[in-house]
């Protein structure tokens, strides 16, 4: 098979599901093409090298359409946002001129409601793609969100989409909306497929050694806030509540990953000063490669996924899955569902200072609560390994392909 992977970047977790979703497709032999708008970043991507390895220089393929986020976000803006880059891959498409049975995006929320009215942009080749922000469905199984598209409105912009003939199948890492869609009697909800969200491959490297590391010592309890570090990270949240009581408790923050402007001044500012100088604030700000990745979740005791405003998947929780570690996670969204249905951990309001440090300190007292939900994560961890996500990704690329 002929396959074409249009991604909007190559950076971030984007990046990470493109190599497995291509590692995977190499294996079974098919022809690869990897498609992008061109950026300047993209070239400076990690994954760069290691996706044109893959496919071959020839077969990492950058097209002129690269398409800016409106500076101004309101309804309107990214709906015209949506049409520009439907336009962007239709026109990626026809100027690579590929041999092509099938397209698949890695994440098709920039362009869904483009789909809905236009179809697919890879018509007449068949397309498939991953939702990743669909939440309306959320409140039918008793979960708040901070905000979601109104039930009625958001189950018709579901089923439009899945209605698109040109549309084949349609990926989610959200469990409770693969099992809306098994509810639902119509042969469009059979498009949506499950894939279980990309982790890592666990450390390999000891607890004490990776501790070390960072200047912590065997008995310090760590709380990794791990990845994209921004607003929604909450980790002011976090280091706000326990400041008071870190160094009694000998509770440690590690935040590992690349910060936007705003969060690099709030962590390397006066406001964290002291913690950082007391070791209760330990900080490597910049884009986490496997071996800083492998040395943080070792380092970890627990995984801080108790986001702000996020009510949908995230890519860290699974990580921990992976390293069959406990999360604390939000009182609100469909990780506080994935917490406590799988008992991997506690969920805190990120608004309530006490209830954070109540919650938090309680969990790191209790070594019998932190085993039963190491014990709970790890029977989750084989399914979130990056070559099964890949796996599972090529696997709806086949059922959707079949259904052309």
């Amino acid at each position: 098979m002929n396959l074409t992977i249009f991604e909007t970047t190559i950076h971030g977790h984007r990046g990470a599901y493109l190599v497995e979703i291509t590692t995977a497709a190499v294996r079974r032999g098919w022809n690869v093409t990897v498609l992008t708008p061109s950026h300047e970043r993209e070239r400076n991507s990690p994954y760069f090298d290691q996706i044109k390895d893959l496919v071959g220089a020839s077969n990492l393929v950058f097209s002129p359409y690269w398409v800016d986020m409106p500076e101004s976000v309101s309804a309107l803006s990214m709906l015209r946002y949506q049409f520009t880059q439907w336009h962007s891959v239709r026109n990626s498409l026809k100027l690579a001129n590929r041999p092509c049975d099938f397209v698949y995006a890695p994440n098709i929320d920039y362009m869904d409601k483009a789909i809905q009215v236009l179809g697919a942009p890879s018509r007449p080749v068949p397309m498939g793609g991953m939702v990743m922000r669909v939440r309306f469905h959320l409140g039918m199984i008793g979960l708040p969100t901070h905000r979601r598209m109104p039930e009625s409105l958001g189950a018709l912009s579901l089923s439009n989409l899945l209605g698109k003939a040109s549309l084949k199948v349609v990926t989610t890492a959200d469990p409770s909306l693969a099992d809306y869609c098994k509810g639902k009697a119509a042969p469009r909800y059979r498009k949506m497929v499950y894939v279980p969200e990309i982790g890592m491959t666990p450390p390999s490297c000891g607890t004490n050694e990776a501790k070390a590391a960072f200047g912590f010592s065997p008995a310090d309890k760590v709380i990794l806030i791990y990845g994209s570090i921004d607003e929604r990270k909450a980790f002011g949240s976090l280091i706000d509540a326990v400041a008071g009581c870190a160094l009694a408790e000998r509770l440690r923050i590690l935040v590992v990953g690349k910060p936007d402007e705003a969060s690099r001044t709030a962590l390397d500012g006066a406001r964290y000063q002291q913690q950082r100088e007391q070791g209760i604030l330990v900080t490597r700000l910049a884009h986490a490669d496997a071996r800083l990745q492998e040395l943080a979740f070792a380092a970890a005791d627990v995984v801080w996924v108790a986001y702000r405003n996020h009510s949908t998947m995230s890519g860290v929780f699974s990580q921990a899955m992976s390293c069959s570690l406990p999360v604390i996670g939000p009182d609100y969204g469909l990780l506080s569902w994935l917490v406590t249905k799988n008992k991997v951990g506690i969920c805190v309001n990120i608004d309530d200072p006490e209830d954070i440090r109540v919650r938090v300190v309680g969990l790191l007292r209790d070594a019998g609560a932190l085993d039963g939900y190491r014990r709970s994560a790890a029977r989750l961890s084989l399914a979130h390994l990056p070559e099964r996500f890949g796996a599972a990704v090529c696997d709806a690329i086949a059922l959707g392909r079949g259904k052309a």
